[in-house]
């Protein structure tokens, strides 16, 4: 739930609990605690919506809450730069991803860590990339090899987290920040949290420029969207 909120979007409990998977009396719960602590807001504007009310503090607040994305990663070692190595391994793991459910479209791999962030706000292109993936695959067509994870130049994992998927206001707010990337990238909040949690050089200063940016980004949705008296 604070992820959408923190887009700056309007966004109604049902939508939000939507989102979330969880049902109306635990967002409404959420959301009481969220208000509680100044962090969101309620207003009225043909219909009742929460947005984001002290934006840092809510970030900060998932930033550490949030326990990770969970599941297997998987660790490759490629010769190439590394956006050649991720469309190379995107292919591999996009034809062997499944679909969601037979009559819904094929799950897509989504670009995460400092390549994505690279793509939402421009810092410093990173040596390592990752892909969050449906599946795993054998890499070794794409010219990767397995190695141990500190010698990894890409790293695959598969999350547990269904929440990596952004939809709604969400996904409009990262295609907004990011228009025609040439791969489907990870939410914005997502790929902040990446960066936060890598040991990498240069990734504290690149969060820091992302976040600048996502704050931007926010205030202008959320100044847009003030219901007018």
């Amino acid at each position: 739930m604070s992820k959408y909120l923190l887009t700056g979007h309007a966004q109604t409990q049902s939508d939000l609990a939507g989102h979330a998977g969880i049902g109306q009396p635990r967002a409404s719960q959420i959301l009481t605690d969220l208000a509680d602590r100044g962090w969101v807001a309620r207003a009225r504007h043909r219909r009742v919506t929460w947005q984001v009310s002290h934006w840092d503090a809510l970030l900060d607040w998932w930033l550490a809450s949030y326990p990770g994305p969970g599941g297997v990663s998987s660790h490759w070692l490629g010769l190439e730069e590394p956006m050649v190595q991720v469309r190379a391994a995107y292919d591999v793991l996009d034809a062997a991803s499944p679909a969601a459910e037979p009559s819904q479209e094929q799950l897509h791999p989504t670009l995460g860590g400092g390549l994505a962030a690279d793509e939402y706000a421009p810092w410093a292109v990173p040596a390592h990339a990752l892909l969050y993936a449906p599946v795993h695959a054998d890499l070794t067509p794409a010219g990767l090899t397995p190695v141990a994870e500190q010698d990894a130049t890409l790293t695959v994992t598969v999350p547990r987290d269904p929440g990596l998927r952004p939809a709604g206001a969400l996904a409009r707010f990262g295609r907004t920040l990011a228009p025609g990337t040439p791969l489907p990238l990870t939410d914005p909040f997502q790929v902040l949290w990446d960066l936060t949690s890598a040991r990498t050089v240069d990734s504290d200063q690149a969060a820091g420029v992302l976040r600048e940016h996502l704050r931007a980004a926010a205030a202008e949705v959320a100044t847009r969207e003030i219901p007018q008296a």
